[in-house]
């Protein structure tokens, strides 16, 4: 958190200092169906800006024995627009400009514009070499006649389909969201659920974002579809979208005559958590429970199983899950064992669902097990996931 001078706006949009000042916190996001985005490999920067009076800083390095190789391309408006700033002194064209990084070496890209822009900032390799991998942050700097005003760090954004952000202060919490120009040219539906602190929805809210283009606001300015007057400073949001989003949002305080103070707050997957009911060629029957959270590609979370042909299982465990999800197909494999961990040896479990949707109430599957030591007796079987969520 860092002092600045102090501001007075009530609209994310119609103050150009808080707009400065606030970083103009852009989220992105990439396609579900045509996953572009591989962590380690491309970076996201989901809110650069650049002015007179103010420069983002982006620090990159290859961590790998390999070179790196890339572009790095930069976009604007609600359209999304090419933007051409100014890379370390000099105008690029098109929007993108090439990123070659030799082994463990780090480069540093200050983004300058004579004009005040606000864009995002998108790194793509060229491959997905597994001998290189790129890492990086990036820092925003306000200055004055020479003189460093002040300094605010931003990681670098992941990707989520559902993400729940919880917030002290209502009114100083501000949130964007955008599509970057790469993957399939759709647009996005963006749903945003309002609870209070006691965890009762108090109203949500439903928007499109076009394709390549941001959507940027405060809380307070978002378009509730019911009156939120009765909601006290503090509660959470949760963010669902159909197409995977990256991002984060801020903390603004408002000015006093210390100045005002911004903080980040970041964006990640949130988990869907979802009853499990599983039978095997035998007719046997599985119960349990499950939790996922999914970042880009990647697919993380938590497994139990409760009872086994109605009876409860004694010795349980819960299983670290780990897998992906591809094209709408989620592939998960992860050792665990099918029943009391003192009679049942441990099995390897590949659980495949072709038509993952994490707004569905329900999703199918299959699944197979089999002895991670000694003979191979594989076993298949089905298994349906029932999201638990709140009322809405």
């Amino acid at each position: 958190m860092v002092r600045h001078n102090q501001i007075n706006s009530s609209s994310f949009f119609s103050n150009i200092t808080l707009l400065i000042i606030a970083g103009f916190f852009l989220l992105l996001t990439a396609p579900v169906y045509g996953q572009v985005f591989f962590p380690q490999k491309d970076i996201i920067f989901t809110q650069v800006i650049a002015s007179t009076g103010f420069d983002s800083i982006i620090a990159l390095t290859n961590r790998g024995s390999h070179g790196y190789g890339g572009d790095i391309y930069f976009y604007t408006g609600a359209s999304g627009t090419a933007w051409n700033p100014l890379i370390n002194g000099e105008r690029i064209t098109g929007g993108r400009e090439q990123i070659i990084i030799p082994p463990n070496e780090t480069v540093i890209l200050r983004i300058t514009d004579t004009v005040f822009t606000v864009g995002y900032a998108l790194i793509y390799a060229d491959d997905l070499q597994v001998d290189n991998n790129l890492e990086g942050n990036l820092t925003y700097y306000s200055h004055d006649s020479g003189n460093v005003l002040d300094a605010v760090g931003v990681p670098a954004s992941r990707e989520f389909l559902v993400s729940s952000l919880p917030f002290s202060e209502f009114d100083d919490v501000g949130l964007s969201l955008a599509i970057p120009r790469k993957g399939e040219d759709d647009d996005a539906s963006v749903r945003i659920f309002l609870y209070d602190e006691n965890g009762t929805l108090v109203s949500q809210c439903q928007f499109p974002i076009l394709w390549g283009g941001h959507f940027a606001m405060f809380l307070g300015e978002l378009p509730w579809e019911s009156n939120i007057s009765s909601l006290g400073p503090s509660g959470k949001i949760e963010i669902r979208s159909d197409r995977l989003v990256a991002g984060i949002g801020m903390t603004i305080t408002q000015g006093t005559a210390g100045g005002a103070q911004i903080s980040t707050l970041p964006l990640s997957g949130t988990p869907l958590y979802y009853t499990l009911a599983a039978l095997d060629d035998e007719e046997n029957a599985y119960v349990g429970d499950v939790s996922f959270w999914i970042e880009g590609y990647v697919v993380n979370g938590l497994m139990r199983l409760s009872h086994l042909n109605g009876e409860e299982i004694v010795n349980t465990q819960t299983w670290k899950v780990t897998g992906q999800l591809i094209f709408e197909v989620m592939k998960l494999a992860f050792p665990c064992y099918l029943g009391d961990t003192e009679i049942v040896p441990e099995v390897s479990l590949f659980i495949l669902v072709p038509d993952f949707d994490p707004s569905a109430d329900q999703v199918l599957g299959t699944w197979t097990a089999d002895l991670l030591v000694g003979p191979t007796f594989p076993s298949r079987g089905t298994v349906t996931f029932t999201r638990v969520v709140n009322e809405e």
